[in-house]
Formats: C-alpha cells, sequence, structure tokens
C-alpha cells in the first residue's frame, strides 16, 4: 500500500512540473505575437472606401471592378463599352488621385488633443480639424 501511494505521489508531482514553467513576465511579453487593433484596420478600411466614393463614375468603376472583382482589362473594355487602353488610363488616373490623397492624409499633422475628420469633395477628401 505505501509503494503504490508513494508512486501515485511521485507520478503526480511529475506530471505538475512537466506543466510548469517559470519565466518572467518580460519573457512572456516578448513571446506573445504583437496585438492587432482591428478598429485601425476597419479605420484604414472606411477611408479608402470614401476615397474610391470621391473618384468619378469612370475611375471608380474601373478600381472596383479591376482590384475588387478580379476583371481583367478587356473584361473592363467590355462592361464599360469603352477599349482596354481607356481602362487603363482611367486606372492610372485613379491610383494617381488615390496615392495624392493618402501623401496629402499622411503628410499633414495631427494637432495635439484634435479630432481629424474627412470630408468627402467630389474631387479630394479635405482634411478638417477640430
Amino acid at each position: 500500500m505505501k509503494r503504490m501511494v508513494l508512486n501515485e505521489f511521485l507520478s503526480w508531482r511529475r506530471r505538475v512540473a512537466g506543466r510548469w514553467v517559470l519565466v518572467s513576465h518580460q519573457t512572456l511579453d516578448g513571446l506573445l505575437p504583437e496585438r492587432v487593433d482591428h478598429a485601425v484596420h476597419v479605420g484604414e478600411h472606411d477611408a479608402l472606401v470614401r476615397r474610391i466614393a470621391a473618384l468619378p463614375p469612370k475611375q471608380r468603376a474601373v478600381i472596383v471592378l479591376r482590384y475588387f472583382e478580379d476583371h481583367t482589362d478587356q473584361e473592363i473594355a467590355d462592361l464599360l463599352g469603352c477599349r482596354p487602353g481607356t481602362v487603363r488610363a482611367h486606372a492610372s488616373r485613379a491610383l494617381t488621385a488615390l496615392r495624392g490623397a493618402l501623401t496629402e492624409a499622411s503628410s499633414a499633422p495631427d494637432p495635439p488633443g484634435g479630432i481629424t475628420t474627412y470630408t468627402v469633395h467630389p474631387r479630394k477628401a479635405i482634411k478638417e480639424t477640430r
């Protein structure tokens, strides 16, 4: 009986010792992946949608059909009733406008404590600070 109790005790200690790992909080923080703030992703997506909505209709259609629907230039040209070269020109102009809006938004510093909003204008996004 004593041997059975001793074996059970040793077995229990082995199981517990195998599960316990002693590390500091700094070590654990270094091992964990960086936490992702999903609100940032949602905000960036919303800003992109607003910038795409500010594009002229043909450019907006080309961007949506090419990058969201994965159509080729020829398919887009057939859908819009124009030539593939026109589709590429619309895509180029739209991407230039989107890059310009992105550069404008990122180059202007945010004032401390201010709330920054973007208003959709037919030609560009306008940054306002309250």
